[in-house]
C-alpha cells in the first residue's frame, strides 16, 4: 500500500526521509521554508563547503526529481504562515514529518548577551552566505573570543571569522541529553 508522506524541511534529515519513503514507493511532498533545498548543507559554514555541496546537490536533486516526489520551496508551515499543521493534516497524509532543524536565534540569558561584539550563530551563517541585511554587516573579533554552544556552527564559526588572527578561543558548551532510549 502506498502512502502520502508530507516532509516539512528539505535539509539533510528531510531529504533522507524523502529518500527512504520514495524508495519504498510512497508519494512524498517536501515543503521547505527556503527556496533552495539542502538546509545547513547549503547554507552552513564548513571547510570545503563548495566542494562538498556540489556532491550533495547532485544526490539531493536525484531524490527531488523522482516521479513520486513533489518539492515546494518558499513555503512556511505554522500558525500565521502559508500552511498550518491542521491544514497539512486535512490533506490526509499518512504521516507529517517535521525536519526543520535549528530555527531562530537563541540567547543564553546572561548579562551582555546583546552587547556590541556578541554575535549569534545564525547571523554568522547568514553573513557567510551573503544573505541580504547580513552580507555587508561587519563581524569584528578581538584577540580573545568565546564561542558558546555546541555543534557544527560552533566549531566552524571561529575558523571562518578569525582564520589568521592570533586569537585565544574558548568554547564553553553544554548539551542537554535525555540519556539512551531503549525499546
Amino acid at each position: 500500500m502506498n502512502h502520502l508522506i508530507v516532509v516539512v524541511g528539505a535539509g539533510p534529515a528531510g531529504l533522507a526521509v524523502a529518500n527512504v519513503m520514495t524508495k519504498q514507493g510512497h508519494e512524498v511532498v517536501v515543503l521547505n521554508r527556503d527556496i533552495k533545498f539542502g538546509g545547513l548543507a547549503e547554507y552552513g559554514i564548513f571547510p570545503n563547503k563548495h566542494k562538498l555541496r556540489g556532491g550533495l546537490r547532485k544526490g539531493y536533486w536525484e531524490i527531488l526529481t523522482r516521479p513520486n516526489v513533489r518539492y515546494f520551496g518558499n513555503v512556511m508551515v505554522g500558525n500565521g504562515y502559508h500552511l498550518t499543521v491542521s491544514e497539512l493534516r486535512a490533506l490526509g497524509p499518512s504521516a507529517v514529518v517535521f525536519s526543520t532543524g535549528a530555527q531562530g536565534t537563541k540567547t543564553i540569558g546572561v548579562e551582555g548577551d546583546t552587547a556590541q561584539g556578541v554575535y549569534h550563530a545564525k547571523d554568522c551563517v547568514y553573513h557567510y552566505n551573503l544573505l541580504p541585511e547580513f552580507s555587508t554587516r561587519p563581524f569584528e573579533m578581538g584577540q580573545r573570543v568565546a564561542v558558546i554552544g555546541i555543534g557544527d556552527v560552533m566549531v566552524d564559526t571561529p575558523r571562518r571569522f578569525a582564520p589568521s588572527a592570533p586569537i585565544s578561543i574558548r568554547t564553553p558548551s553544554r548539551r542537554r541529553w535525555c540519556g539512551s532510549l531503549r525499546a
